[in-house]
């Protein structure tokens, strides 16, 4: 259950920030570029890195202690940010897709 909840969020925030620069382009008149969902992908992953790392990540001194004899501190770190990763970049892309389609239909101004 703990996995579908993460792979909720993740695909909702990734598609969330992609979606506010999708639509601030659109606002400038100007097509998506494909740039917006390494965007999206990049901030849920960082999102992401500092919620599962929040009580080590900002202590140095406490990196050390986790090789004796545990699993490690980068391991759940670098496996949360790739599964993030994954996730938010198909949510992205399909935001992105869905907002360079509607360009399509928007008409200059002028």
């Amino acid at each position: 259950m703990e996995i579908f909840i993460f792979s909720l969020l993740a695909a909702a925030s990734g598609a969330l920030f992609t979606g506010i620069g999708c639509r601030r382009a659109r606002i400038h008149h100007r097509r998506p570029g494909w740039h917006l969902i390494l965007l999206g992908t990049v901030v849920t992953v960082l999102i992401a890195v500092l919620y599962v790392g929040q009580g080590d990540l900002f202590r140095p001194q406490r990196w050390d202690e986790h090789k004796a004899g545990r699993a490690g501190f980068w391991r759940p770190i670098i496996f949360v940010s790739e599964a993030a990763a994954g996730i938010a970049v198909l949510s992205s892309l399909a935001v992105f897709l869905y907002f360079r389609g509607r360009f399509r239909d928007v008409k200059p101004v002028a």
